[in-house]
């Protein structure tokens, strides 16, 4: 079964002053424009709270950025982050 690229709804920032929606940017394979893996890879390391790793494991915030594109005998990891406590998130990330 092919993947439906339909979108069915529109992402909107909600505050006080009311809702907005957000603009839908093009994201294009490594390299060919301003956001692909690796601009996702550096905003989550720059900012590793956007994740909610504490809503899913409560007992795991906060983390902090660790390195990115890490090298294993697997291959690189994508982001590594860390806690206080020395528990490990491994992150891959994913355009699509």
């Amino acid at each position: 079964m092919a993947a439906d690229s339909t979108v069915t709804g529109m992402p909107l920032i909600v505050g006080m002053d009311g809702a907005h929606a957000l603009e839908r940017v093009p994201l294009t394979p490594a390299g060919m424009s301003a956001f692909d893996e690796g601009w996702l890879q550096r905003l989550i390391h720059d900012h590793p709270t956007c994740l909610p790793i504490g809503e899913i494991e409560p007992g795991l915030d906060p983390f902090t950025a660790i390195c990115r594109e890490m090298p294993t005998p697997r291959g690189p990891v994508d982001n590594l982050l860390m806690t206080g406590a020395g528990d490990i998130c491994i992150v891959e990330t994913k355009l699509f």
